[in-house]
Parts: structure tokens; sequence; C-alpha cells
């Protein structure tokens, strides 16, 4: 049995006595190259899930990674976070400034049918949120995108019961907007791009660092 990656091969060979053999194997298999990205153009992200299901069987690495898998139909999932929400919104604000949705949907990829109009497609990964306006024309295809322009952050803070992400710039009043909390000594979560500060509270103790976020990028911090 030979065995490269995710490829295998068996062969039956015959054994005499005292005769060297040199068996080849050939495997029949290719290379798998996968890079997910959060934005085009950005770095691949180390907390991506890459999820392969090949003739032999299925496979799950994160980040950038290499597969070697046997030849065949494959089937690729890449998933970055808890997976990404469409939600398509109508255009015009009520009188309270609200919108009205349309539909929502999850995942990258996905197809509405909507009546000609103006509106306005939001995004959501975690504790990113983005959104783009688009137009839609009697009967013409239409394609919108978002850009979500985050990124990844995992802290740790051993010994914490609480860890909570604020805005770095402080309001009029000098007060920081709450981005996302979590409980425990490690949180990982998506966010937009930005500067941040993470407060740590261990015992009735609280402490603080600052972070920054960059889109397509994972940043670690760990606060003592």
């Amino acid at each position: 049995v030979a065995k490269l990656g995710e490829a295998e091969v068996e062969q039956t060979i015959s054994i005499e006595a005292d005769k060297s053999y040199a068996p080849q194997f050939v495997l029949d298999a290719g290379t798998l190259k996968v890079r997910p990205l959060a934005v085009p153009g950005g770095e691949p992200v180390d907390s991506a899930a890459v999820n392969i299901v090949h003739p032999r069987g299925e496979t799950t690495s994160y980040g950038a990674v290499t597969f070697i898998v046997p030849a065949g139909a494959q089937e690729l999932t890449v998933r970055i976070g808890e997976g990404q929400a469409v939600e398509i919104l109508k255009a015009a604000k009520k009188i309270d400034g609200s919108r009205d949705s349309i539909s929502t949907s999850y995942g990258p990829d996905t197809a509405h049918d909507l009546p000609a109009g103006d509106y306005v497609m939001v995004a959501r990964m975690q504790d990113a949120r983005a959104e783009a306006p688009f137009s839609i024309k009697v009967g013409e295809r239409t394609e919108a995108s978002v850009v979500l322009n985050a990124g990844v952050a995992a802290i740790s803070a051993p010994g914490a019961s609480k860890i909570e992400v604020v805005e770095a710039k402080t309001d009029i009043q000098g007060k920081r907007r709450a981005i996302s909390l979590g409980y425990g000594e490690t949180y990982q979560t998506t966010l937009p791009a930005g500067d941040y500060i993470v407060m740590v509270e261990r015992n009735d103790v609280r402490s603080e660092a600052p972070m920054t976020v960059k889109a397509g990028e994972r940043v670690e911090i760990n606060i003592e």
C-alpha cells in the first residue's frame, strides 16, 4: 500500500526468497492548492475551514492548504467565521428610518427574484456588517456584491471571565461603543477593519490592550 496525502493505491506482489524487489506505485493523483480569502487580493485566513470530499473519502484543514487527492470529481467547501448572512432591504426608508426587509439567505452566492426597484444588500459575518445599494430593471439580471472589509480577531486572556471588544475612538461624551462580547479565556470573532480596545475582566479586575484588525487578515492577541 502506498499513500501520499489523501491518495492511496494498493498493489499485490509475489516475493521469492533471496531476491530483491523495487515495486513502483502509480497513485493517479493530483495537487490542489486552496487559499481562502476574506476579501479579493487579501491574505489567506488561517481560521478558514477547508473541507474537501474526494473519491476516497473526506478531509478538513484550515487556512492556506495543499491537498494531494486521487483523480476524479472533488467537492470543495470553504467557510470563514460562522458563515455569511445576506439580507435584501428596500432602499427607501420609512418614517422611522428603518427599511422593509425583502428576503434573507445564507452563503457567499445567493439568488433572489425581485420586482423592479431600488434595494440595499446587507451582508453580516459575526460582528462585521456591510451594505451596498443596487437596482433591479425589468427583464434584466443584476449582479450585486458586498465587501465586508473585515478580518478575524483571536483573543487569549488566561484566567479571564469576560472579554469585551470596544471601538478605540471615543464619542463626544468620551465613551467607546461596544462591539463584541465573549466569556471565558479565549474569544474569536470577525470584525470590520479598524482599531479596537480589548477589555478583559478577571475577578472584578479589569485590564485592556489595543488591537488593530486588517481586512483579510487574522490578528492574534494575548493579554496576561
